[in-house]
């Protein structure tokens, strides 16, 4: 037996233990210099009906509050511009489909109350094909595409459009919920779709790779791990670095800040020249640290400059892909990672770096 057959026959007989026995199970892993970490997912585990992961259970509770609420929907289109066979988009499409599960996910509730997610062995595509007659009417279209809401209950918790501009102009729409994806997500989705299209265009089979597992086997693994006490360990460190209940920020804002989240924010974006682009990259270069650590920095300093406050949290979105396994999924992994600064007024900015 493979070492990497070891350590699955480990993480098998992980699962297969009560809780109680699970956190003697790795106890002894780390007497032993491993943890949770050290084991592989089991494939196949969660079977078609499991818990909901920890992310996938508070969009869903935030449902429950506000049904039909389009802030957590993960909209993206792409123009194509050529000839394009329109029945091959849809086939390929429905490959992408079969090939993750969590595109045929649902939610139920459990007796006590918790979702579950609910793999469907078949579930109809959700596939539109609408027509423009010019850029605006083609916008309106992609907008209401976008905010429409889903049914986590009954799915498909993903649809597809194709828009029509002319016989060799179109825009795809994809449209996903983010309780079954992520940003990384809808780069896997389009390049999954090219391969099975090009498949589907040229009538041959696709060459995509198996996947090694499923969203749900890696959401029970990350359920079993931290109710055997990772969750208490991990719990712990956090409680270390950030200390006690931050204060809020208090920015300068032109009107109150209301009691209750409105959702009602928008985005500014905005670029760097080239120039002003070229000399960050140079500074990080020269301190050793990345062009995020560098606009991070600066961030902070901004933020310590309009409040007035030195212990800053700044949240940051990480991928949440440790595994390389989970590299090639489409499902909510994405995390928020919380970095503690302690800007002083009199720092240097290279201090701050």
């Amino acid at each position: 037996m493979t070492s990497q057959s070891k350590l699955l026959a480990l993480a098998t007989r992980f699962l297969s233990l009560g809780s109680a026995q699970r956190r003697v199970f790795l106890n002894k892993l780390r007497e032993q210099g491993l943890d949770a970490s050290s084991l592989p997912v089991p494939p196949g585990v969660a079977g078609e009906r499991s818990p909901a992961s920890f992310s996938q259970q508070r969009l869903w509770f935030l449902e429950q509050l506000e049904p039909g609420n389009s802030t957590y929907h993960l909209p993206g289109a792409l123009r194509l511009k050529g000839e394009l066979n329109v029945g091959a988009v849809e086939t390929a499409f429905e490959r992408v489909a079969e090939r993750h599960a969590s595109l045929r996910t649902v939610f139920a509730t459990a007796e006590d109350g918790t979702p579950e997610q609910v793999i469907q062995p078949d579930q109809p595509l959700p596939f539109e094909r609408l027509h423009a007659a010019d850029e605006a009417e083609m916008q309106a279209l992609a907008d209401a595409f976008a905010r429409r809401p889903f049914d986590l209950a009954q799915g498909a918790l993903w649809r597809v459009a194709l828009i029509e501009r002319a016989a060799d102009d179109h825009v795809l729409l994809v449209c996903l919920h983010h309780i079954i994806a992520d940003g990384w997500s809808i780069q896997v989705l389009l390049l999954d779709f090219v391969e099975a299209y090009r498949a589907a265009v040229q009538n041959d089979t696709d060459s995509l790779p198996p996947l090694p597992l499923s969203y749900a086997d890696v959401a029970l693994w990350q359920r079993a791990c931290l109710d055997a006490g990772e969750g208490d360990r991990q719990l712990a460190y956090w409680q270390q670095q950030l200390g006690d209940e931050p204060p809020v920020l208090e920015l300068p804002a032109d009107r109150p800040r209301p009691a209750r989240q409105s959702f009602r924010g928008a985005r500014l974006p905005f670029s760097f020249d080239s120039a002003l682009s070229g000399r960050m990259r140079e500074l990080a270069r020269q301190r050793g640290v990345t062009l995020f650590t560098v606009l991070l920095a600066a961030y902070q300093v901004l933020l310590q400059r309009l409040s007035g406050q030195t212990d800053l949290r700044i949240g940051v979105p990480i991928a949440g892909r440790q595994r390389a396994e989970t590299e090639g999924l489409i499902g909510f992994f994405v995390n928020t990672q919380i970095l503690r600064g302690d800007v002083q007024a009199d720092a240097s900015f290279n201090q701050i770096i």
